[in-house]
């Protein structure tokens, strides 16, 4: 039965993990695509105060922001639980391959850094994401009409420094991630069952 939940969080592992790299990547790559699109098409929003003309070298940024925002922010809800559940099955993986006993087979020191590696990339994640939530609420202050251009430019640097910041945050968490998931089969693991022949004797 251990060896069975030993399986089961190993697949648990593998899936979290797989899934998360899959829709941080592909989350990316569509907000991508939505800035590029609408450059494309010259697209421009019909919504005040973004389409005042003042904001006219901007407008395509709008609309590509606006569909990035909701974007990152229901996406990156769903990798934030994904890479939890991927850290807990790692956690608890070593304690059920010591209660199912048997023959260990693999690596300790890849499993160390594997360790090292998953945990990184959680807490990068989890500054990243808090990074963006931040700037999806400070984003409208951008285009804030109430507010001097002098002060709407200083928002604007800063809303481009933690830009940046989260790219590096996410970036370093998704190869982190990857690294773990790649080196999985070296670390240390429990060795499959011997075959047992007719008479329940080992076979070779």
């Amino acid at each position: 039965m251990t060896r069975h939940l030993v399986k089961s969080c190993e697949m648990l592992w593998y899936t979290s993990l797989g899934l998360f790299l899959g829709l941080q990547a592909g989350t990316i790559l569509a907000v991508v695509e939505a800035f590029d699109s609408s450059r494309k098409v010259d697209a421009s929003p019909g919504l005040s105060p973004y389409n005042d003309p003042q904001f006219v070298e901007t407008a395509n940024e709008v609309v590509a922001g606006f569909m990035a925002q909701n974007m990152f922010k229901n996406g990156g809800m769903v990798v934030v639980v994904l890479i939890g559940i991927a850290v807990l099955s790692r956690f608890a993986y070593p304690f059920l391959v010591a209660m199912a006993g048997g023959v260990q087979a693999g690596s300790k020191k890849l499993s160390g850094l594997q360790l090292t590696a998953i945990i990184f990339c959680a807490v990068l994640m989890l500054g990243g994401t808090k990074q963006m939530l931040d700037m999806n609420r400070d984003w409208p202050g951008l285009y804030d009409l109430q507010v001097d251009q002098a002060i709407r430019q200083a928002r604007r640097a800063d809303f481009d420094d933690a830009h940046k910041t989260s790219e590096r945050f996410i970036g370093i968490a998704w190869f982190a991630g990857a690294f773990a998931l790649v080196i999985s089969p070296w670390c240390q693991r429990l060795a499959d069952a011997p075959l047992q022949s007719g008479d329940g004797k080992e076979e070779s």
